[in-house]
């Protein structure tokens, strides 16, 4: 069977695996989170534009599922939309039952950059007892995503 998919960077063109490079042998780390979603072309540009998302893979018809990575290439989203399986209404769900969260280090024009990109306010900049400033806000399609300046960093 073809991938659907369109590798990219320099191991995807040379089959060379990276995982060693990444993952020490006999551990285990978070690697993606796979979303169905209604257009994830217009997802992948959203996030790609307005967080510094990086495109890790690409992928076509039908699904034209993307893989796409925080700035750090720590994380990923696996945008994509396959019509077998139901989409879910994130704008029907709680933000505190769901939620997409960033670090980042200048929280108020995070909002307001965000603002101007289609999201919306959920919660507004708050201080933990912590420290910690957070805000709650939805991407354009109604996902819950979270902003967090930490006191101290919980992850390298």
């Amino acid at each position: 069977m073809k991938s659907q998919f369109s590798p990219v960077g320099a191991a995807a063109t040379t089959g060379e695996s990276r995982n060693a490079d990444v993952l020490p042998a006999g551990t285990i780390r978070a690697e993606h989170m796979a979303l169905n979603v209604l257009d994830p072309t217009a997802a992948v540009k959203w996030y790609t534009e307005n967080l510094g998302m990086k495109v890790m893979r690409q992928g076509g018809p039908p699904t034209n599922t993307s893989f796409i990575a925080d700035s750090g290439q720590h994380m990923m989203l696996e945008l994509g939309h396959n019509a077998d399986y139901p989409v879910i209404d994130f704008a029907k769900l709680s933000h505190m039952s769901i939620h997409l969260a960033f670090m980042v280090d200048d929280i108020s024009t995070m909002k307001a950059k965000l603002i101007a990109a289609g999201a919306t306010v959920v919660e507004d900049i708050t201080k933990t007892p912590g420290g910690d400033e957070v805000l709650m806000m939805r991407d354009p399609s109604g996902l819950p995503i979270q902003f967090v300046k930490r006191v101290a960093p919980m992850l390298k």
